[in-house]
């Protein structure tokens, strides 16, 4: 199950422990302690376009919610030639937060029925060995605080993956650039990955303004991703996840040549 949400960015002053009460910034993921949840971002409309083509279907679903201006568009591809993933295209448009003076960070979120993650997961060191997560712990140091949303929150590269702990299911979703994602956290069984941000207040750590970055027009800009969703038996099959990640890191270049005679005065083709 697909869907968008957002959480409310902190604004400074929320008493978090140990903290300097700074506000969320270019540098600092940091929900509001006291909204520690996801919001719905957006209403999904009861009407969708299905298109199916000779080799490739898409179906298009539109997110519209005119009276907080929050829209977004999601193509979902499959095709014999995905190699069995699902592709998933979020055009998202400039998140709102004007009217409700509120920063957002809009997260795409893929949620797994009958399914138990266990409070681990896997995301990519820099693109290379999967490295396990474990929610709320830290293998050389315990773990301790109160923002445990954003230090659950780790770098995704490349994939984020998480297992049944009752079966050998795997699920991966992979992405073309740097996120940041988690799983299991804010809804059981679930994976989430921030596609965009836009904030109102600096996080008092260089930068010097808010990270609301907006258009000619003064409208939030619109950023567009595209995911890569696998469903598989580890235990019978192989990940198509580094396959796909050459794709997407050595993406087929077209070359032109043409032929040249030359001499000492001149050149001719």
């Amino acid at each position: 199950m697909f869907d968008l949400q957002y959480y409310a960015a902190s604004q400074g002053k929320d008493g978090y422990n140990d903290s300097s009460n700074c506000a969320e910034g270019a540098y600092l993921f940091k929900p509001d302690r006291y909204q520690r949840w996801q919001y719905p971002y957006s209403r999904l409309d009861s009407t969708h376009t299905e298109e199916a083509g000779q080799y490739i279907s898409q179906w298009t679903f539109k997110y519209a919610n005119k009276l907080d201006g929050q829209f977004a568009i999601v193509k979902v591809k499959f095709s014999p030639y995905f190699s069995a993933l699902v592709q998933f295209d979020v055009e998202l448009n400039g998140i709102p937060v004007m009217a409700d003076d509120q920063g957002k960070d809009v997260t795409v979120n893929w949620k797994m029925l009958d399914f138990e993650a266990n409070s681990t997961f896997w995301t990519d060191s820099n693109g290379l060995e999967m490295q396990e997560r474990i929610l709320n712990y830290r293998p050389s140091w315990n773990w301790s605080g109160d923002q445990n949303i954003s230090s659950n929150y780790y770098p995704v590269n490349s994939a984020i993956a998480m297992r049944d702990s009752s079966t050998s299911r795997q699920v991966t979703v992979m992405n073309e650039r740097s996120q940041a994602g988690s799983a299991d956290l804010s809804t059981k069984s679930s994976i989430e990955i921030i596609q965009n941000r836009r904030l109102l207040f600096d996080d008092s750590r260089g930068v010097g303004e808010a990270l609301n970055e907006t258009d000619a027009l003064g409208y939030g800009m619109k950023v567009n991703a595209r995911y890569w969703l696998e469903v598989l038996d580890f235990t019978k099959e192989k990940s198509q996840q580094r396959q796909q990640q050459l794709l997407v890191d050595q993406p087929l270049m077209l070359s032109f040549a043409f032929e040249y005679t030359s001499n000492s005065t001149n050149t001719t083709q």
